[in-house]
């Protein structure tokens, strides 16, 4: 349990953090710690418990099960990008800011779609990653 819990935090962490430096690259500004903070700050809070209930409800069919075979791999970054699809297409305007319709007016704006993607993968590998990790399964454990 605690590696499945471990690999959620990691996957947060990259969705939200990750993802708000892909926002600000494709805005064409400048990276910063501070610009990244700022970005994940405005995103609402229920966006962001929406995704990791999202993506702990997703991942918890791999949470006891052979967490080193590449289908583990495959379905946290599925998992994860499905449950950054649903809080965008579910979460109602107001309770939005920073984050999807919230943010740009539509719920899967075109220019911020691919950050939005990109992030949710990355973030389902990192969770992988550290669950794999944490039990001694992945290449990082050998």
């Amino acid at each position: 349990m605690k590696c499945w819990t471990g690999g959620l935090l990691a996957a947060w962490v990259v969705q939200i953090f990750g993802t708000s430096a892909l926002i600000i690259l494709s805005r064409g500004s400048e990276v910063s710690l501070a610009a990244i903070w700022a970005v994940a700050d405005d995103i609402a809070p229920l966006a962001k418990i929406g995704f990791i209930l999202a993506l702990a409800v997703l991942t918890a069919p791999v949470r006891r099960r052979a967490p080193g075979r590449p289908i583990a791999v495959l379905w946290w970054a599925g998992a994860s990008i499905a449950a950054l699809l649903l809080t965008l297409a579910l979460l109602p305007q107001p309770l939005s800011r920073g984050f999807g319709i919230g943010l740009t007016g539509s719920r899967f704006d075109a220019a911020l779609l691919p950050s939005y993607l990109l992030g949710a993968l990355l973030a389902g590998l990192a969770g992988a990653w550290v669950q794999m990790r944490c039990q001694g399964a992945g290449p990082a454990a050998r």
